[in-house]
């Protein structure tokens, strides 16, 4: 009963429109949250830190010290897909909040055994990045 609030939460977030230039900016992964079949792992700190740059004209620069490559990125309602320059997906994320700092963007997974009723994903939370 105590995940009720919690889903009402996120379902509201998820449910809000998303304006895609509230992911225009340079975003960090702050702590990755991995659920499979009700264990949890919350990790903090992303190693390698990877900068990740939406830029307005549908590009993803991910940045890794100097070295950096390009996707590209479409965000419709609450999905958020980066594709390469063939268009073949890479990553499909469901975003579950996003505001001014922070991003919430969260990963199925494939379960890892082939029996029915297994639920496993991840939630990258991620804040922006003030570049000087």
């Amino acid at each position: 009963m105590r995940a009720l609030p919690l889903l009402g939460f996120l379902l509201l977030f998820a449910c809000a429109e998303k304006d895609l230039t509230d992911l225009q900016a340079a975003w960090k992964i702050d702590s990755v949250y991995n659920y499979y079949n009700g264990y949890g792992l919350m990790t903090y700190g992303s190693d390698p830190e990877i900068i990740y740059h939406f830029q307005p004209d549908g590009r993803l620069r991910m940045t890794l010290d100097k070295e950096f490559r390009y996707l590209f990125y479409e965000l419709k309602q609450d999905t958020l897909t980066y594709t390469d320059n063939k268009s073949r997906i890479v990553e499909k994320f469901t975003v579950l909040s996003i505001s001014d700092e922070q991003l919430a963007l969260q990963k199925k997974k494939t379960p890892l055994f082939n029996e029915k009723r297994q639920d496993r994903y991840e939630i990258r939370y991620l804040s922006k990045v003030h570049e000087d």
